[in-house]
């Protein structure tokens, strides 16, 4: 049995979400060209092309972001046989993130601020039967079976605002315009999965494959999917004509045929017939779509 814990905290001040922000710091300081001016005759910041002014967004813009990520692992393994094991692990990642961004009036003309918080957790559980065996000096027999269920959830809070009378108090709350936003998700993915491979003569090998998905992205009618494979591998290495040769350190060949499958680019609920409030509102009642 072992386990793992990790906890890290990590902080980026005046940097927004990401790196790769066109209009943030790093790249407004990157992408220009060095001998193009940063300020004009008079004295003012200069924008060039679709990059804000580097030095104008260190100098008055106040973003704050805390990230705190935890990771716990969880596995054991018992052996019934010295070749028939049973492994089970768990894990569960949990990510938890905070922002704070206020621009003032040199970047917005009543200045705007916004705040976030949102929480991501993936539950992990994977249950594992292996046997492996040699008989006879030259057939070697592997088999594994499992099953993996990995539970996804997150949630998250927003709120910004606008026209402020003064940029000393830059919380939300203290803007004139405020809106606020909050979201929830959830999917799960259950799989059941077998492999069994043969081995004669560390010459041929001949391997077989099914795994069972279900995800709960998918409608009920099409939610299981299926994806057999199989494959053949030659170590023609091994054969002793391909040694005469003197010509190989190593030689295999291999052929193999299969289905896949992936629920990537699919939203957790699109499945679903769903209402959805509307920001537009009529006699201040809110409305559907």
């Amino acid at each position: 049995m072992g386990t793992s814990y990790n906890l890290a905290r990590t902080g980026r001040a005046n940097v927004r979400n990401n790196d790769n922000d066109p209009g943030g710091i790093i790249n407004s300081a990157i992408f220009p060209r060095s001998f193009l001016p940063v300020f004009d005759e008079a004295g003012n910041y200069l924008n060039h092309a679709t990059f804000n002014n580097h030095l104008k967004l260190i100098e008055h813009l106040d973003n704050d972001y805390v990230t705190w990520k935890n990771t716990v692992n969880l596995y054991g393994e018992y052996a019934f046989l010295p070749e028939l094991k049973f492994r089970s692990s768990w894990s569960f990642d949990f990510t938890s993130n905070n922002s704070r961004s206020f621009s003032d009036f040199a970047l917005s003309n009543s200045g705007s601020a916004s705040a976030g918080s949102s929480l991501s957790q993936i539950y992990t559980a994977e249950q594992l039967l292996t046997y492996v065996k040699t008989f006879s000096g030259k057939h070697d027999v592997n088999v594994l079976l499992g099953n993996t269920v990995n539970i996804r959830q997150s949630q998250g809070v927003g709120a910004s605002g606008s026209e402020y009378i003064f940029d000393v108090l830059r919380e939300v709350s203290s803007a004139a315009n405020t809106s606020g936003s909050s979201s929830r998700s959830e999917s799960r993915l259950v799989s059941f999965f077998g492999k069994t491979g043969y081995t004669c003569d560390s010459k041929y090998t001949f391997e077989f494959s099914l795994r069972a998905d279900a995800s709960s992205r998918f409608g009920k009618n099409v939610r299981w999917g299926y994806f057999p494979a199989g494959g053949f591998t030659w170590n023609a290495g091994q054969e002793k004509f391909i040694r005469d040769l003197s010509v190989f350190d190593a030689l295999k060949l291999r052929a193999s045929y299969g289905y896949s499958g992936n629920q990537n680019g699919i939203g957790n609920y699109d499945a679903l017939a769903t209402w959805s409030s509307s920001a537009q509102s009529y006699l201040d009642q809110p409305s559907l779509s």
